[in-house]
């Protein structure tokens, strides 16, 4: 059952929380998930790499609060109110907008920052081999108990597509009490799409 879910689905309620916390009518239930699906593919087609987009509604003060986690905040260059105002004008709502950003000192317990350094050195035509390695070799250093990296697709432009994966340490997808971690993105290429997943098994809880 562990292979077959996504581990972060499987764990919410438990140890893992929702990405959208609010609560609605029945009735408005469709129109503010649709909005909450257009805010993040709006932040996502920046292209800026945010590691986790979390949304907060705050129906009484009639506000909606967007903290955006980044894993270099100097190298942010944005216009936050452009941004704000282009959200307001397309989802055509009357809400207080506000946004922030947190900082993640650590990428290497971060499975979508994992994934987003792998995707900028693939598109550097580096061999994902070579990749792999050095992320597992600075992994040893960090407190964690376990990571699992797999590839799929038409790896290095080959004529078959083939399913490589590397791993370190225990990844027990079955445990509930498993603090994992887990990512997985698209990188699109000439010659195909390469699935990229990561999974890091942080520690046990309880």
């Amino acid at each position: 059952m562990g292979q077959k879910i996504n581990s972060l689905g499987f764990r919410l309620g438990k140890i893992k929380k929702h990405k959208s916390i609010w609560y609605s009518k029945f009735n408005k239930y469709q129109t503010i998930l649709k909005e909450d699906i257009f805010i993040r593919q709006y932040l996502e087609n920046l292209k800026l790499n945010f590691l986790n987009i979390l949304i907060l509604r705050e129906e009484i003060n009639n506000k909606i609060l967007i903290v955006i986690e980044v894993s270099n905040l100097k190298s942010l260059d944005l216009d936050i109110k452009t941004i704000i105002n282009n959200i307001k004008k397309k989802l055509k709502i009357s809400e207080k907008i506000l946004i922030k950003f947190n900082e993640i000192k650590n990428i290497f317990k971060n499975s979508r920052a994992i994934t987003y350094l792998i995707i900028t050195q693939l598109q550097k035509r580096i061999s994902y081999k070579k990749i792999i390695n050095n992320i597992l070799s600075k992994i040893k250093k960090e407190k964690i108990g376990g990571i699992k990296i797999s590839i799929a697709g038409r790896i290095n432009g080959a004529e078959l597509a083939r399913y490589e994966w590397f791993k370190k340490g225990r990844i027990p997808l079955q445990t509930l009490r498993a603090d994992i971690d887990f990512n997985f993105s698209k990188l699109y290429t000439s010659y195909g799409i390469l699935g990229i997943k990561v999974w890091i098994f942080k520690k046990e809880l309880y």
